[in-house]
């Protein structure tokens, strides 16, 4: 009889236990399609798809799959206190989208546009380009804020780097935000390629090197640096320091972010038959 009635116990333990594991299963679900917006373009069943988990601040790969015929894709079983990143890899370029499940919320459906990728860049231009220079003792800090436009359906992944950028030969030091640092890339002692693709919509871009002070500022105006296959109309140059300050107003710290509509210091104009 005490066999019997601690065989009863044990079984209901198990059940309990069962039970509650059960109930702290995770039960977040992130599901959702995958669209190429590339007319005519290449279908996207196949393309791999990886889960990614911001745990402690690190990223942790929970699952990975792969699109379906209808473009389809499913995860299960996630825990819901975690933010994620979905990363769509299509004709070798990744696209990431990141999630957050709202309080209470179990369930996530997303659509993810993705793009053919080429090497083409007719459809890629420059909106706006400012050239910041601060004056220092012995050396020009030159700062170059790019806004670019991709206008076209496909993401540009260039050839030799994304975006090749020309640096005047006696550029001392090459610099970015330490963000983005990694996304540059040093070709020789005059060339900088800038590394992740570039999708259709805009970018902003900024960097800073610093040149040799010369007896006079004009040939280094002249100097200031193009993306190599690109060759712009007249482009408006800001040049800013303490000591060529106007309108009273201070200039930024080159670690300072810079919107590329600033439009502060007195101004040189620029024509292509200037640049590189």
């Amino acid at each position: 009889m005490h066999k019997y009635i601690t065989a009863i116990f044990i079984l209901c333990m198990l059940a309990i236990s069962t039970a509650t594991y059960a109930a702290e299963l995770p039960d977040g679900v992130i599901s959702g399609q995958v669209f190429n917006m590339t007319t005519d373009g290449s279908s996207v069943t196949g393309d791999n798809i990886t889960l990614l988990a911001i745990i402690d601040g690190a990223q942790e790969e929970m699952q990975t799959t792969t699109v379906d015929a209808e473009g389809n894709f499913r995860f299960e079983n996630l825990p819901t206190e975690y933010q994620y990143v979905l990363v769509v890899n299509h004709t070798e370029v990744d696209y990431y989208l990141q999630i957050i499940f709202g309080e209470g919320e179990t369930e996530k459906s997303i659509d993810i546009q993705v793009y053919d990728a080429t090497t083409d860049n007719q459809a890629v231009s420059i909106r706006l380009a400012h050239a910041i220079i601060y004056v220092e003792e012995e050396f020009f800090t030159v700062s170059q804020v790019f806004w670019l436009v991709n206008d076209g359906d496909r993401t540009y992944i260039g050839t030799d780097g994304v975006l090749v950028f020309t640096l005047p030969e006696d550029a001392i030091t090459f610099e970015a935000p330490k963000a983005l640092m990694a996304d540059y890339q040093l070709l020789d002692r005059s060339r900088v390629t800038y590394l992740v693709p570039f999708p259709p919509g805009e970018r902003q871009l900024y960097f800073s090197y610093t040149l040799p002070k010369p007896d006079s500022a004009v040939p280094y105006l002249r100097k200031l640096p193009a993306i190599q296959w690109y060759s712009p109309p007249p482009v408006r140059f800001s040049t800013i320091s303490p000591k060529l300050r106007r309108y009273g107003e201070t200039p930024p710290s080159p670690e300072d972010a810079i919107r590329p509509t600033a439009n502060l210091g007195s101004k040189a104009s620029v024509t292509r038959a200037a640049l590189p």
